[in-house]
């Protein structure tokens, strides 16, 4: 690339930053909201457009509702063939009107107790 003094500029700037907010996520968790206007990530983008693409790319993962829930069943839960990761995530329908949580999450842990005739799984999504 051919140093000039626009490029030179850009390159002689100790940080290019940039943000995305949403005021709708704001609005609902007022100051539990977490802060994406604070903290630097670094990057190595040479235009701004390519940092406040990656910003909104960051927002769209935060905003998302998220919850992880650990649920125990009696007895031990036997997954016939394995689970195979190569076709899909594994997921389970999750229904809890007391948490207002009806959705699929995704199944990332199982834990079994033989001695206490249990299976732990722990869902997130």
């Amino acid at each position: 690339m051919p140093a000039t003094p626009a490029r030179i500029g850009f390159i002689s700037q100790e940080f290019r930053t940039d943000f995305a907010e949403d005021i709708a996520v704001k609005a609902r968790y007022g100051n539990a909201a977490r802060d994406t206007t604070s903290g630097i990530v670094e990057t190595f983008f040479d235009t701004l457009a390519d940092v406040k693409a990656i910003a909104e790319e960051r927002l769209t993962l935060l905003k998302a509702d998220r919850r992880k829930v650990k649920a125990t069943t009696r007895g031990i839960v036997a997954f016939t063939g394995g689970l195979d990761f190569s076709q899909n995530l594994p997921a389970m329908r999750v229904i809890d009107p007391e948490k207002l949580i009806d959705r699929n999450m995704a199944l990332v842990s199982i834990k079994r107790s033989y001695g206490a005739n249990t299976t732990e799984l722990g869902l997130w999504g």
